[in-house]
């Protein structure tokens, strides 16, 4: 007998999802070399945290400092999320 107090049924990533996922799903990010590639993507979000300095980063390297998240997409699909160091929001 079921009530209104049984648990939902959870549903997986079965055949009924699977054109859901293909549809929005990323594409596999290319190899990146920090060097020599540029990274150009359109901004879509920011927010800030506050974390340690890392060495060699701008910025203050005493106590905690802001951290500005930005996210994005490539130009190819691929999704984003750099975080910025040495920007005081």
């Amino acid at each position: 007998m079921e009530s209104e107090f049984d648990s939902p049924q959870i549903f997986g990533d079965g055949p009924e999802n699977q054109s859901t996922n293909v549809k929005w799903s990323r594409p596999a990010p290319p190899d990146f070399n920090s060097k020599k590639d540029a990274l150009i993507f359109q901004q879509l979000d920011i927010d800030h945290y506050n974390g340690q300095p890392l060495q060699g980063m701008p910025g203050s390297q005493l106590g905690p400092i802001p951290i500005m998240r930005m996210y994005g997409v490539t130009m190819e699909g691929n999704s984003v999320c750099c975080h910025v160091h040495g920007f005081t929001p």
